[in-house]
């Protein structure tokens, strides 16, 4: 198979180097020709590379009807079969080879559709001058799913004429010594690939790399809290709600979590290491909408998101969140033992419904997630304490402590409750670590003595 790339840039940027990650890891079966100018540095590189049967030397972004003429000649006395284009004034040349040579196989790599810079004339020039190429392409290849999504929504193509195949970068080296050499040890890094210019997308870069900064130190001290709860025996660390921005209505949309990603990631390094049940509240977005969600991870694998039902209407989150619809419950294991769950997320709390539904769906220990404040942690230890007495289960639940932002702080007073309502072991109003163990033979045994949930009448309750 003979192949022919064509790129109008041999210098610095992401086209360049593409072509050059295909010259060095094609199969030796395949010739390579190329088509390009003599642009440093990867002209250089390529004009000395054994891999390259021969080049032919086009002008640098200029089309050219005498170069289009002597690179059809080129083709036809290497009997080349396949061209391959990167760029748009590379898909010019190809496209117009095969006008002149309709055997040849036309593949086409668009590197970007930027024409958001451009007047209406020069936006509407363009398309009609693609969608006119398209006839000539036998396969367009998109880099990422936007600009596939871009092409399809221009019409510039029809879906079974692309593929999407992502841009590679080559592997660093395991001890690379980067962050050393930086000072970045113990940080995490967001590093964009690109020049920062207006195609890049630049300002989203810089929104992207805000929003870390904002949240990256609440991971860093959340990664310091679990480390210390593993080295203490813990089968499951649990978090409070919102761990990743804090619970400030105010900045939800701007500190979400896209996706959920960062969350994500960030639990399941963790859990795949430990084997310990992650399970804590993060503030995310996903096609449009914001959630105040629970997750739980194990093994480094997602066992339940949980989406609160219950947005707190006194600090007008039910206008910026979106309620969940679902129970979150699941089954976590661990020491060869199955034990049901469920998860709720602060405010939930108030609404005795949602739990009586969990702990007759089989939950033993429901874990409570929140940020109550001082004003009202009178209510949050009665009504966990209540929780656990009314439905015969064990009730976690976890607070946050510290300033609110908002001229208040947070109650702290994270408990453990066993099914006699009894506080098996609690937390004061600063940040801390505690081990507690809950029994869970405790509530058969408690069950047994007086089991009401075996008494409840729901079809009395129904008439009221």
């Amino acid at each position: 198979m003979k192949i022919l790339f064509i790129t109008l840039r041999a210098d610095h940027g992401g086209g360049p180097k593409h072509i050059d990650l295909l010259i060095n890891n094609l199969s030796s079966e395949i010739e390579i020709y190329l088509a390009c100018p003599q642009d440093r540095p990867y002209y250089d590189l390529w004009n000395e590379s054994k891999k390259i049967k021969d080049i032919f030397i086009l002008p640098h972004r200029k089309f050219s009807v005498k170069k289009l003429l002597g690179l059809n000649k080129f083709i036809k006395d290497n009997d080349i079969e396949i061209v391959h284009s990167h760029g748009k004034g590379a898909g010019i040349y190809s496209r117009m080879l095969k006008i002149l040579n309709s055997r040849l196989k036309i593949v086409h790599t668009l590197h970007g559709v930027h024409i958001g810079e451009y007047g209406f004339l020069k936006k509407s020039a363009y398309i009609f001058l693609e969608r006119f190429l398209t006839l000539f392409t036998d396969k367009f290849i998109n880099v990422s799913n936007s600009e596939n999504s871009l092409c399809l929504k221009l019409r510039l193509f029809k879906k079974s004429k692309c593929e999407i195949v992502y841009n590679g970068i080559k592997a660093l080296l395991k001890d690379d010594n980067a962050k050393i050499k930086f000072n970045l040890s113990g940080k995490r890094v967001v590093t964009t690939i690109s020049r920062f210019d207006y195609a890049k997308n630049m300002s989203l870069a810089y929104e992207i790399a805000q929003n870390f900064k904002d949240c990256e130190q609440n991971f860093i001290r959340a990664h310091g809290l679990i480390d210390r709860a593993l080295k203490r025996g813990a089968d499951v660390v649990v978090l409070p709600e919102a761990f990743n921005t804090g619970f400030c209505v105010q900045n939800f949309k701007r500190l979400a979590d896209a996706g959920a990603a960062r969350t994500k990631g960030f639990l399941s390094e963790i859990s795949q290491n430990c084997g310990a049940i992650l399970i804590c509240g993060a503030i995310n977005s996903r096609q449009d909408k914001i959630y105040n969600s629970a997750f739980v991870y194990q093994n480094g694998a997602e066992i339940l998101r949980y989406d609160k039902i219950h947005a707190f209407s006194l600090a007008r989150e039910n206008e910026i969140v979106s309620g969940g619809d679902r129970l979150g419950i699941c089954d976590i294991k661990f020491q060869n033992r199955a034990v049901k769950i469920g998860v709720v997320v602060c405010y939930d709390l108030r609404f005795c419904e949602i739990f009586r539904a969990l702990a007759l769906r089989g939950a033993q220990i429901v874990f409570v997630i929140a940020q109550f404040a001082q004003s009202r942690i009178e209510h949050f230890i009665t009504l966990a304490r209540a929780r656990a007495i009314e439905n015969q289960i064990f009730i976690c639940a976890v607070n946050g402590c510290g300033d609110t932002g908002q001229g208040e702080s947070f109650g702290g007073n994270s408990m453990l409750i066993n099914p006699y309502g009894e506080i098996v072991a609690r937390l004061g109003k600063k940040e801390a670590v505690k081990i507690a163990r809950a029994n869970l033979d405790e509530i058969l045994k408690f069950r047994a003595k007086m089991d009401f949930l075996k008494d409840m009448k729901p079809e009395i309750y129904k008439e009221f």
